[in-house]
């Protein structure tokens, strides 16, 4: 069996064998000169971890800072949430903004907040970079050529920063004019002659829905990988059978400088473990829960030079897969069901399972190529926008979405768009109105 990638890239990033004691031995080295530094050198992290309770719990240097002796007292550290970023993230900075390279501003649609703002040096871009050009590799064979579905207009953006790794390992990538139709793309698509495909899953379901509907078979392809939203095994099994070619999953954040976990085509999706740190935790106690079992995903950056983030808490629902992966790669792997966290929103279901519901009754309809779905609960009403590739009856549609729990008592109204008319850079949505 061909060894994976990710295994000389551990070779690497750490200068010793890739073993999982060499791993550990190495976060447990990054993770101290991460806290190190921002106690150091961040005004928020220095004032934080001077004040938390859990401070006398922890060793320290002469100084007076604190450090860790094992991974397992990383517990007693505070965890952080997007809250404190929102208002506390240039504080956060470990250094001068003459060396920032990147900031990435992120606002949540619908609100008032302050917006979270991302920085990051060239190295700690560069890190992500090395992650995928070796990550890359279980995709992408010598010989394929790709094509970027996620933006690529500005430097170091997640299309951008993926035209850098596969430059690095010879393949050939183009990254797609995303402000343009579905049907422009598959002309882009086929005149680049790709074999490799990379982005949101409803943009590639949209992509190949399209092709098909122009007659004949789709291009063979060596594989294809998804990211930027939770992908069910109903829809990676739905891509698989459409465009007949392997379909792997990437889990990333902007917090993570994209670069999270990926798939090596086993199950589960090996953690950049050198760079990142992952535990999974009860969401309401905060205490790591036991080994296989989900919670919340949490984060800590290692060796981030910019703006580190200690224990985030991302909002993630995840479990870490308790055995070694067939591949033989000692990096843990994330299992592939990965789901948003969140209040119900007033109904007795969360959002990500209405939006579950939505996505497998939608899909299975073979001309529908993406949706976006607004809820009124004063009105009791729901708009659904369906892009289609062939006419869409409303009626026997309206019947089936009532069919669902949430909405049994709601009004509907669909509209429908054709694919022509609809760009493909529109994810698939589901919005409370009020």
């Amino acid at each position: 069996m061909r060894q994976n990638p990710l295994c000389a890239w551990v070779a690497y990033k750490i200068g010793r064998p890739p073993t999982r004691k060499n791993i550990l031995q190495h976060q447990l080295d990054a993770l101290n000169r991460t806290l190190l530094s921002a106690q150091r050198n961040s005004e928020f992290y220095r004032q934080w971890y001077a004040e938390f309770s859990g401070r006398a719990l922890l060793p320290r240097t002469d100084d007076g800072l604190l450090q860790m002796q094992s991974l397992e007292q990383l517990c007693l550290l505070p965890t952080m949430d997007e809250a404190l970023l929102r208002t506390q993230g240039q504080a956060m900075l470990c250094t001068s903004q003459k060396e920032i390279h990147r900031i990435v501003t992120l606002q949540t649609s619908g609100t008032t907040q302050n917006p979270k703002r991302l920085c990051f040096t060239q190295k700690d871009i560069q890190s992500t970079v090395d992650f995928f050009e070796y990550g890359l590799q279980n995709l992408a064979p010598a010989g394929a050529r790709a094509c970027i579905l996620f933006s690529a207009k500005r430097p170091d953006s997640v299309g951008d920063i993926l035209l850098q790794s596969f430059h690095r390992i010879a393949i050939p990538a183009f990254a797609a004019p995303l402000e343009e139709t579905v049907e422009k793309n598959w002309a882009f698509f086929l005149e680049n002659r790709c074999s490799v495909l990379l982005g949101h899953p409803v943009q590639i379901l949209a992509l190949g829905r399209y092709g098909k509907s122009q007659g004949g078979s789709l291009p063979a392809m060596h594989g294809i990988l998804v990211s930027g939203e939770p992908v069910s095994d109903k829809m990676k099994a739905r891509l698989e059978s459409l465009w007949h070619c392997p379909v792997i999953r990437h889990y990333g954040l902007t917090e993570t400088a994209y670069g999270g976990a990926v798939s090596c085509g086993a199950e589960g999706q090996h953690i950049r473990e050198i760079d990142l740190l992952f535990e999974i935790l009860e969401p309401k106690t905060q205490a790591p829960v036991k080994d296989g079992s989900y919670g919340e995903i949490v984060i800590s950056t290692l060796d981030r030079e910019a703006m580190p983030v200690l224990r985030y808490r991302t909002g993630d629902r995840g479990r870490l897969l308790p055995s070694p992966c067939t591949c033989g790669c000692a990096l843990r792997r994330l299992a592939d069901r990965v789901e948003r966290l969140g209040d119900t929103q007033g109904h007795p279901l969360p959002p990500q399972v209405i939006q579950g519901q939505l996505d497998e009754l939608l899909f299975d309809q073979p001309q529908i190529t993406n949706y976006r779905c607004s809820v009124s609960k004063k009105q009791r009403k729901l708009t659904l926008q369906i892009q289609h590739v062939s006419p869409i009856e409303s009626e026997p549609m309206q019947r089936k979405l009532r069919c669902l729990p949430a909405f049994a008592d709601y009004e509907i109204e669909i509209q429908t768009t054709p694919f022509t008319q609809m760009l493909n850079n529109v994810k698939r949505s589901l919005e409370w109105v009020d």
